[in-house]
């Protein structure tokens, strides 16, 4: 949900997978307009290692309240 809501309205409506949402993920984050926070919560939230450990929610509320959301203009 948080990445969707950094993306263009219905960006997101055709991933049916966890791996079409991890692709998704990985294409925003090359984004250069994605914001730094966003990037860094998805990588170590929804593009972690399966061997690594989940982030604590101190971390995920820190990098909630950094993020710069992008702004879209009705209609696109």
């Amino acid at each position: 949900m948080i990445l969707e809501a950094d993306m263009y309205p219905g960006e997101y409506r055709n991933v049916s997978t966890e791996r079409g949402g991890l692709y998704k993920a990985q294409e925003h984050m090359r984004n250069p307009l994605t914001c730094e926070a966003l990037k860094k919560l998805l990588n170590r939230t929804m593009l972690r290692s399966e061997n690594d450990h989940s982030e604590g929610l101190n971390f995920i509320t820190e990098q909630l309240e950094k993020i710069a959301w992008r702004r879209y203009k009705q209609g696109k």
